[in-house]
């Protein structure tokens, strides 16, 4: 009883924190003590080191050194100095103790001063006291990094302690007269007994913890009083009436006297109100067993109008309750499903549905996981249901429980199925978009030169420069349309390499030499940083110029649409047996969220019409059927992207690089039936704009030409127009967005613009043509039906 006592919990707790804090205030002290007369050790030591590193650095300067040595001798007959010495810079040696000093003077000058060694010790074996410690190894280590450092001070010994003072000694001038570069420094070392220290600690320390131990006495006692009167005497007595009236000894309405204000006094008022408040409980308990019941019938109701199918099971899996909707579908009733397994209910509409193992709650009581699937055929109907099985855990983390939810999807698959197939036509519509704006533009270029191949004079001949011209670029749009063909196999199905011995510093070149006309165009300059170590390899010279190009184009789109202008490098470095070539531009960099997805295919962040999304990915598939790899991040903080290729070293014979080919050039031949029209041709193809306006000028036309949406507004200021002819989405501006701007500076400008459409399915752009009211043609197509469009708009 008295070992349980609130008194004497209360009590020993309050004397235990006094206690703790009267000892950790006495440790304290004593410490600061300890500290101060360690202090005032160290300033006696310094006083005494003074005369010493006096007479080191005078009367040894004067050829002296008789009287140092005399002065440490005298200072180590001083009461409780243990050790005073000059240890030299080897750290090991103590000055003044073997006849080494003196040897080296007599072999470096011949002669050596008599008093030098009166009276010097000359030990075979000079070791000093205390170099040997942790602390004086730790202290010299200092001393070697910087002489010029003030003196340390430590304690060493456990038994018998001993206060140390280190003073490094410097390097003065005049000291190499007798002493090398590094042996005229050293370390001196005072040590006195800290015997006197502690035994006047020890004397102030026995009355200090006397009188602690009295005060913590009467402290206890008066603290007992208190405690009794204030806290433990209420408590008390409210327990004794509490006991009075749980034994029936006690009227409810008794209560407790309240005889003060303090939180005591608080206890026995809210005990007293505790006591009145019982007196209503039971009318309150009523109603609270009223409204339960309510809420339980509010429940089930909700339980029952939920149409999905539910039951709930225990831990034996059989059913403790089951809703509505299940049991009519059931053509039960719900008590008489009770009782039964999950598997068993299903089984008897639609047998084979589940077994006892495959069945949801079994799994569920398992592995005590979330289980979800789509189950056909549950109910006896080629229905699908979402079946799930949702497990039920007390707070040990058992499954006690779970709930049973089958829901029917049958209408929601079917709307799904229907939104997956209109998702991809959709996307098979905005590829195959890409596709004919791709085809379309050289295809217009080779119409557009077959054209005025066949109306030259029959006197022209094959060989002729201006015939040759058109030939050469109406070969190199069907190339570029082959290519584009190519890059579509590719990536259906992968092509056989055509693996040869090539240098691909010497490929890279090669590549670059043919997009130099681009580039400048582009305003984007090249920086090349090729190491010219690297070891030849197989590689298909054309699939990896494909891939470079790729790469490229890519790079300036991105530099350009951000800054019309910018700098592409490529660089090149062998590791072990992989080639690496770094292509890093400082356009806007990719988005972090979508680099994950560049190399998937039909992924494209041009606009509709401006690209296939194949690109990357080709890219992708050709690296990979090389053996190699291709890498992408971005460049931070400035941004920008780098794309890092690698690429397996595979030996071969070495071969002749192909060259890339030599443009061509040719003769106008100048025709004018229509003086005195001005037309402007605006394309993003060189191949069009050449071809039409060759075509318009053999018809009489002045035609200026241009190559983005921001010249034609540049030309708009021209009067002398009379039509423009553009491509409806050109590299800077869409059609919409030219249309408006075009708008803004003429007015009246619709009636002479013809829009020249390269996407064959392309929502956005019906929805334009048809707003704008403007004549278009669609690409690729023959020069007459231009020539009768122009009639048609000049007509207007």
């Amino acid at each position: 009883m008295f070992r349980n006592s609130i008194h004497l919990k209360i009590l020993g707790l309050v004397i235990g924190v006094v206690s703790i804090g009267v000892i950790a205030t006495l440790y304290l002290g004593y410490k600061a003590q300890e500290r101060q007369l360690l202090g005032e050790k160290a300033r006696t030591i310094e006083f005494m080191a003074r005369p010493i590193l006096n007479s080191i650095y005078k009367d040894m300067l004067k050829a002296r050194p008789d009287t140092v040595r005399l002065l440490i001798a005298d200072l180590k007959q001083a009461e409780g100095v243990e050790r005073v010495q000059i240890v030299r810079s080897n750290g090991v040696e103590e000055a003044f103790e073997d006849f080494k000093t003196i040897k080296a003077v007599k072999k470096r000058y011949g002669k050596t001063k008599k008093e030098w060694a009166a009276g010097h010790a000359n030990k075979k074996v000079n070791v000093a006291e205390g170099v040997k410690t942790d602390e004086f190894i730790s202290a010299f280590s200092f001393f070697k990094k910087d002489w010029s450092r003030g003196a340390i001070y430590y304690i060493e010994g456990e038994d018998t302690p001993l206060f140390t003072y280190l003073k490094p000694i410097e390097m003065r001038p005049g000291c190499s007269v007798c002493h090398g570069s590094g042996d005229a420094r050293g370390i001196l070392m005072i040590t006195t007994s800290l015997d006197d220290m502690y035994i006047a600690l020890s004397k102030t320390r026995t009355p200090w913890v006397a009188s602690v131990i009295l005060a913590i006495f009467m402290g206890a006692l008066l603290l007992s009083v208190l405690i009794r009167r204030s806290i433990t005497g209420p408590i008390e007595r409210t327990v004794n009436v509490i006991k009075d009236i749980t034994e029936g000894g006690g009227g409810i309405k008794g209560g407790v006297e309240v005889t003060s204000t303090d939180e005591i006094g608080y206890l026995g008022t809210a005990f007293n109100n505790m006591l009145v408040t019982l007196e209503k409980r039971d009318e309150s308990n009523r109603k609270l067993f009223s409204e339960a019941i309510k809420s339980r019938a509010e429940w089930v109701s909700t339980f029952d109008a939920i149409q999905d199918f539910i039951s709930i099971h225990d831990g034996d899996c059989s059913v403790v309750n089951i809703n509505m909707a299940l049991a009519s579908r059931l053509g039960e009733k719900p008590a008489s499903l009770i009782g039964k397994k999950c598997h068993e209910i299903y089984n008897e509409y639609a047998p084979g549905s589940f077994t006892s193992h495959s069945c949801p709650v079994t799994r569920a009581f398992k592995t005590g996981e979330t289980i979800a699937e789509e189950v056909t055929g549950l109910m006896g109907e080629d229905h699908v249901f979402e079946v799930s099985a949702y497990p039920v855990k007390d707070k040990d983390g058992t499954v006690t429980a779970c709930v049973h939810i089958a829901r029917d999807i049958t209408d929601e698959k079917e709307l799904e199925g229907r939104l997956l197939h209109s998702e991809k036509m959709s996307g098979i519509g905005q590829f195959i978009s890409g596709i004919a704006h791709e085809l379309n533009n050289p295809l217009t270029g080779i119409i557009g030169f077959s054209q005025i191949l066949m109306e030259y004079p029959g006197e022209m001949r094959i060989g002729d420069k201006e015939i040759s011209d058109k030939l050469d670029k109406i070969h190199r749009e069907s190339l570029r349309s082959s290519r584009i063909v190519q890059d579509l196999l590719t990536f259906v199905r992968a092509g056989s390499l055509d693996k040869k011995f090539n240098d691909i510093n010497q490929l890279i070149r090669e590549t670059i030499e043919l997009e130099e006309e681009a580039l400048e165009k582009s305003n984007v300059k090249i920086e090349i940083k090729l190491d010219e170590k690297i070891p030849g390899t197989m590689v298909d010279f054309y699939r990896i110029q494909q891939v470079f190009i790729n790469l490229m184009t890519n790079a300036v789109d991105a530099m350009v649409s951000e800054n019309s202008r910018g700098t592409l490098s490529i660089s090149t470095s062998v590791d072990g047996d992989m080639i690496a070539v770094t292509f890093a531009d400082d356009g806007p960099g990719i988005p972090e969220e979508i680099l994950s997805q560049v190399f998937d295919p039909f992924f494209t962040t041009k606009a509709v019409g401006k690209g296939t999304g194949l690109g990357l990915s080709i890219v992708h598939g050709i690296i990979e059927e090389h053996g190699g790899s291709i890498d992408i991040k971005r460049v931070e903080p400035d941004g920008g992207t780098e794309f890092i290729v690698t690429l397996p070293v595979v030996e071969g014979k070495k071969m002749k690089l192909p060259k890339a080919g030599k443009k061509t050039g040719g003769k106008q031949v100048a025709r004018a039936p229509w003086v005195g029209k001005k037309v402007l041709v605006a394309d993003d193809e060189e191949s069009i704009r050449e071809s039409l306006s060759e075509f318009l000028q053999k018809e009489g036309f002045t035609v200026k030409t241009a190559s983005s949406g921001k010249e034609v507004l540049d030309f708009i200021m021209d009067d002398g127009v009379d039509l423009y002819i553009t491509d409806v989405n050109m590299c800077d501006l869409e059609g919409r967005e030219l249309h408006h701007a075009m708008l803004e500076k003429d007015e009246d400008i619709d009636k002479r613009i013809i829009f020249l459409i390269g996407d064959v399915i392309n929502i956005d752009t019906e929805e334009f043509i048809k707003e704008s009211n403007c004549e278009c043609l669609m690409k690729p197509f023959k020069p007459h039906l231009l020539l009768e469009l122009i009639d048609r708009t000049l007509l207007k």
